[in-house]
């Protein structure tokens, strides 16, 4: 059986509504972890909150503990771009890590692990392929993360600029550089909750409607795995 493990941030509330009464759950070192079978597939699904360290801690312990194959994670984005609107569907293909930052000490581009050869770390080619094969109206993005929510217009161009990122969140560095350090596969899908000229509130209007179109399209791939 195929065992898939999903890192949610503070969309959890789709997974209830999506998942329901199917949904078990356990207590694994201070996480809740839900848990859902499907024919041939179990989904390991745990909520880290809002941030990089507790993405990756919950990326390693859905590894460590449950031995998955394969990492997902879904959620809400913020548009960097005039192009992207609320409830657009993304597919994360590269990630950077924008407040990485060791330039004064080896003069590394800002962004950028030494271990990689760019700024930019990839997704999994195989997931990201199989998506635009099925899914081909879903947009293929660079996501700029990092531990900041970013509402001002301003600060959303220069992302935009300065890493030609697409959209911002602040977990997918860490899923995706968890996952290469365990040499798991990974698989990004995010929708929209505020446009580069929307901010905090138009977030807290949408986030729901969002999350729960990004969760629908992403079980629906999961289905085809």
């Amino acid at each position: 059986m195929k065992k898939i493990g999903m890192v949610v941030a503070v969309e959890i509330q789709s997974v209830m509504r999506k998942y329901a009464d199917k949904l078990k759950r356990e207590d694994v070192r201070g996480f809740k972890v839900y848990s859902v079978t499907f024919d041939d597939k179990i989904l390991y699904i745990t909520q880290s909150g809002a941030g990089e360290i507790r993405a990756a801690a919950c990326t390693q312990l859905l590894i460590s503990f449950f031995d998955v194959d394969l990492i997902v994670n879904y959620g809400v984005v913020g548009a960097l771009t005039e192009e992207l609107k609320v409830t657009n569907i993304c597919l994360v293909e590269k990630v950077v890590h924008y407040d990485m930052d060791t330039s004064a000490a080896d003069h590394c581009e800002v962004g950028r692990y030494l271990e990689y050869q760019d700024i930019y770390l990839p997704t999994t080619t195989k997931y990201v392929q199989l998506v635009k094969n099925h899914h081909p109206f879903i947009r293929p993005v660079i996501c700029a993360s990092g531990d900041k929510f970013i509402a001002d217009e301003t600060k959303k161009r220069a992302l935009n600029h300065d890493f030609k990122a697409d959209i911002c969140d602040m977990e997918s560095a860490a899923i995706v550089l968890i996952c290469d350090q365990n040499n798991i596969p990974n698989l990004i899908l995010k929708t929209v909750s505020d446009s580069i000229t929307g901010g905090a509130a138009e977030f807290r209007s949408s986030i729901e409607k969002a999350a729960d179109i990004c969760l629908e399209i992403l079980d629906d791939i999961l289905k085809e795995l």
